[in-house]
């Protein structure tokens, strides 16, 4: 991915950061634009690739179908970021980043939790832990 890509992502990814740690939410505007820009820049660069966009969305789609299947234990926006990011990394690497939030997620907050007594049904913002996750792969 070349540093424009990288920004694009990076920039994303705060908005993102930004508007689920104040509201619980993720503007699906902020994703359509993203991608629409993405996919303009693979077309301008002549590197667009359907089969790389379509298999990016796949842990994204899941994440998606996890939240309906588990009544929104998972939140439906988490997915719409993860597939929005998987078509601009790649499935592989969107499953890197998916991995790696999971785990920051899973160090990070189950001591805070503990301490602060709160179960396990206590609403958690994802998208900073991805945002985090990405900034790790990327530059570690």
């Amino acid at each position: 991915m070349d540093i424009i890509e990288d920004l694009i992502l990076l920039l994303f990814l705060f908005i993102c950061s930004y508007e689920d740690l104040r509201t619980r939410h993720i503007n699906f505007f902020v994703c359509i634009v993203t991608e629409l820009i993405y996919i303009f820049i693979l077309i301008f660069l002549n590197r667009f690739n359907f089969l790389y966009i379509i298999l990016g969305l796949i842990p994204g789609a899941l994440i998606y179908l996890s939240s309906i299947l588990f009544n929104g234990q998972i939140g439906k926006g988490d997915g719409i970021i993860i597939a929005v990011i998987g078509t601009m990394v790649g499935i592989l690497k969107v499953t890197r980043i998916l991995l790696i939030a999971f785990i920051l997620v899973l160090v990070i907050c189950t001591p805070i939790l503990i301490i602060l007594r709160k179960s396990l049904k206590t609403r958690l913002p994802f998208v900073p832990f991805i945002l985090l996750s990405f900034i790790i792969i990327k530059f570690v």
